[in-house]
């Protein structure tokens, strides 16, 4: 006689990075990496470096994301030291991480002001 264990649960319960929450739902929905990438209209290895934290997404793909796990993975800020302030908040900067928007460093910040002086800081 063979005894089988259940596997145990690869995805936290909670959780706290992007990767976190779309291998959680993916799990949750039973499907492959390949198959969540061709949904999201992204490549195989874009989908795995998300959900290893290795690359974040552009912000083409985050309504494609939030469709997919039904909801917004980004939590609000619950005290003064979560959000980034003063210079950091006007660069784009997420306290947390300490990065900036992918794709958006100060100067490309400066020029899309420069070409739409009507967007507030």
């Amino acid at each position: 006689m063979r005894l089988k264990a259940l596997k145990p649960k690869d995805w936290q319960d909670e959780p706290v990075t992007l990767g976190q929450h779309l291998k959680k739902r993916r799990r949750k929905l039973g499907l492959l990496q390949r198959e969540v990438a061709s949904k999201l209209g992204v490549a195989l290895d874009t989908y795995r470096f998300w959900e290893v934290g290795r690359t974040r997404p552009w912000a083409a793909s985050w309504a494609k994301i939030i469709s997919f796990l039904g909801y917004d993975p980004h939590q609000a800020p619950t005290n003064l030291g979560a959000a980034p302030t003063g210079n950091a908040a006007k660069a784009g900067m997420d306290a947390a991480a300490g990065r900036g928007t992918p794709g958006l460093g100060r100067g490309h910040v400066a020029a899309l002001r420069a070409k739409r002086p009507d967007v507030s800081r």
